[in-house]
């Protein structure tokens, strides 16, 4: 939450929310109501607020007294404040369905965007020169185990694997991933995917299928 609350608000979903909040009001004829969301477009046409006005004035606004009032003029269907309610959401908490539209995402895409940004980082390693080192391990995980799949992977035509997520402790490294580049032919993919399979029950990792992914991805806490 405090990453949005040094920026601004999204001006054009705040005044189409509001604007949609007066109408309906006005529809209701809740005059006061549709004054207090007229009054917000006013103002905040001149200046645009901050989240924490944002979550204060306009929060109460349409989840407090106005709201009650909305829903008894509305009778049984209240779909449309529904819809009011999720509009002003995406403005007022913009965080929180961000993370709900990653985790709606499937797993292979969400494991593709953290790989990408272990790519990009400077904690992963080549799995085999990692592992040739002693003071390199895993905090739970067997190194042995995790040597095995590596040659597998290899054995059959991974581009690259590598050790992902490390972390520092004192003078050793300690593991948290098994990252695999994969190739692009499906005939190669095929025999990665079997591999992963068991990498998967070995591991205790969530299953994937290929959905033409770039990475195959295991955590090892």
């Amino acid at each position: 939450m405090s990453a949005h609350k040094s920026k601004l608000p999204d001006s054009g979903a705040l005044l189409a929310a509001l604007a949609q909040a007066r109408d309906l009001c006005r529809r209701l004829d809740l005059r006061n109501e549709a004054g207090t969301f007229e009054g917000f477009i006013t103002r905040f046409q001149k200046e645009l607020p901050t989240y924490e006005v944002l979550q204060d004035e306009v929060g109460d606004s349409i989840n407090g007294i106005p709201a009650l009032r909305i829903l008894t003029k509305l009778g049984d269907d209240h779909s449309e404040f529904n819809r009011l309610q999720d509009a002003f959401g995406k403005v007022l908490f913009p965080e929180i369905y961000e993370e709900q539209e990653r985790g709606a995402c499937p797993l292979e895409e969400r494991i593709d965007d953290h790989c990408e940004k272990v790519m990009a980082s400077s904690a992963k390693a080549e799995a085999r020169q990692w592992l040739r080192q002693r003071s390199h391990g895993f905090f739970k995980t067997d190194r042995n185990d995790v040597a095995g799949f590596v040659e597998e992977f290899y054995d059959a035509g991974a581009k690259e694997v590598l050790i992902g997520d490390i972390e520092e402790d004192q003078s050793a490294q300690l593991g948290q991933s098994l990252l695999i580049i994969l190739p692009k032919e499906a005939s190669d993919r095929a025999k990665l995917f079997e591999i992963g399979s068991r990498a998967e029950d070995a591991f205790q990792c969530d299953h994937v299928s290929d959905t033409g992914q770039k990475y195959l991805y295991y955590s090892l806490d």
